[in-house]
């Protein structure tokens, strides 16, 4: 189940390995989550380099 977690974050894809029944709806959400936390931390990133630049 870790390997079906990690390549669900990493969004590299399954290969031969296939999650079914409840576990869809959780690969759905891990997905999700893989792409909305690196991007929530980009802007966090972004926001915070502009914020120092504007006290400058």
């Amino acid at each position: 189940m870790l390997v079906l977690v990690l390549v669900t974050i990493l969004s590299v894809g399954y290969g031969d390995l296939v999650p079914v029944g409840p576990a869809r709806l959780f690969a759905l959400l891990e997905a999700g989550i893989g792409l909305l936390l690196p991007s929530a931390y980009f802007m966090k990133a972004i926001s915070s380099s502009d914020n120092k630049k504007e006290e400058n």
